[in-house]
């Protein structure tokens, strides 16, 4: 039984532990809002983002 090759993709950067500077025209509270989501609800809300 042949056995499936696995392909990964390594033209992305790692994931870092360090959490990303938020851009700078992003107020301080938007900011503290987003930082308060889970990654669930963040996926959610970029997804809503993109589609408006």
């Amino acid at each position: 039984m042949p056995i499936p090759a696995l392909l990964v993709n390594t033209g992305r950067p790692l994931m870092s532990y360090e959490s990303p500077t938020p851009p700078a025209d992003l107020s301080a509270e938007m900011v503290d809002t987003l930082n308060g989501y889970s990654p669930e609800q963040l996926r959610y809300i970029a997804r809503y983002a993109e589609a408006l």
